[in-house]
C-alpha cells in the first residue's frame, strides 16, 4: 500500500471504538454490535471499491497458514499499533500475526502478514 493509497479507506472514527470493548454510555449491546458490523461492512466496501479502481480487483480473500484472514481485524490490528509505516519500522509484523490467531511456532509469520497488508 503506498502513502497515496492510505487517505482512500476510512480510518476508525477513534482509538476509544465501542467495537473492542463495551462503553460506559447507555447503548445497548446489540446497538453496539451493530454499529461494530456497520464500521466492518463500511471498511470492506471502499476496500473492495478501491481495488477494484487501482485494477487490483479481491478475488479472494487471502490466507495466512490454514486461516482465512479477516480484513477488517487485520486493519484494526495494524492502526492499533500506528499503521503501516511505523509497525515496519518497529518490526511488530508478527504481533498483527499473533492477534490474527495464527501459529506461534511459524518462522515466516511477520514477513508473510507484511506482504498481505501491502497487497
Amino acid at each position: 500500500v503506498k502513502c497515496e493509497a492510505k487517505s482512500a479507506l476510512p480510518k476508525p472514527k477513534s482509538n476509544n471504538s465501542n467495537c473492542k470493548k463495551g462503553s460506559s454510555e447507555d447503548k445497548s449491546k446489540i446497538a453496539v454490535g451493530e454499529e461494530c458490523r456497520a464500521d466492518e461492512q463500511a471498511f470492506l466496501v471502499a476496500l473492495y471499491k478501491y481495488m477494484k479502481e487501482r485494477k487490483t480487483p479481491i478475488e479472494r480473500i487471502p490466507y495466512l497458514g490454514f486461516k482465512q484472514i479477516n480484513l477488517w481485524t487485520m486493519f484494526q490490528a495494524a492502526q492499533k499499533l500506528g499503521g503501516y509505516e511505523t509497525i515496519t519500522a518497529r518490526r511488530q509484523w508478527k504481533h498483527i500475526y499473533d492477534e490474527l490467531g495464527g501459529n506461534p511456532g511459524s518462522t515466516s509469520a511477520a514477513t508473510c502478514t507484511r506482504r498481505h497488508y501491502e497487497r
